[in-house]
């Protein structure tokens, strides 16, 4: 929803971020050299210098679909009309730093945000409240943990180093938590059979006879 409203340079630093959940400064850093093409799979092959990355690791992705169409037809557009450039995000043949502008402003005109101060000359100066891009960081994980991404190739992706900041963004949903219950009934209803209660069990009963004698 959001994307369309976008101009088609923003489109591609958005598309790469939803996907990888790459960070900005990784983003806007990529050229083509680091973007390989296999059409005849129809797949696109990103690899993240170690220098770009916030962890300092070389990272590499490789995706189809949405990403590989995007990507493909925006190398099209810059061999095409800028045969120069070598950066993968950019606005006319220069490096793109930002999309912060072009972003607030697809997402008011979407819902998805408002401007406390409409008025203002800038959009920087209008006050803007909602939808982030950084937003994608988490989405992105959310995306990978529910396609069942195993969480170290996940982590891998999007360059979370630490197991314990990889599940800050992976937020659990409701749905997940009753499946997670239905899971766990189903687990119980196995092992001790339906209605079955352990508050009997001889472990427990050994304990309160025990409180008994002291």
């Amino acid at each position: 929803k959001v994307r369309a409203l976008l101009p088609p340079h923003a489109r591609v630093p958005v598309t790469i971020e939803y996907w990888l959940g790459t960070r900005q400064a990784e983003t806007m850093s990529l050229e083509w050299p680091q973007v390989y093409f296999n059409h005849q799979g129809r797949t696109v092959e990103i690899r993240l210098a170690s220098e770009d990355t916030k962890t300092e690791e070389e990272r590499v992705a490789v995706m189809g679909g949405d990403l590989y169409d995007v990507l493909g037809e925006w190398y099209k557009h810059t061999r095409k009309v800028h045969p120069d450039c070598r950066w993968v995000c950019h606005l006319k043949g220069r490096k793109l730093a930002s999309i912060k502008s072009s972003w607030r402003t697809a997402c008011v005109a979407a819902g998805l945000g408002r401007f406390d101060n409409p008025k203002g000359r800038f959009v920087g100066n209008r006050r803007y409240r909602g939808a982030l891009i950084h937003d994608f960081r988490r989405t992105a994980v959310s995306n990978m943990e529910d396609a069942g991404v195993p969480r170290k190739v996940a982590m891998a992706i999007s360059g979370h180093k630490t197991d314990s900041v990889y599940r800050r963004y992976h937020i659990v949903k409701k749905s997940d938590l009753i499946e997670a219950g239905r899971r766990l009934l189903e687990h119980h209803q196995r092992e001790h059979g339906h209605g079955e209660q352990l508050v009997n069990s001889p472990r427990l009963e050994r304990s309160a006879h025990t409180k008994r004698n002291t």
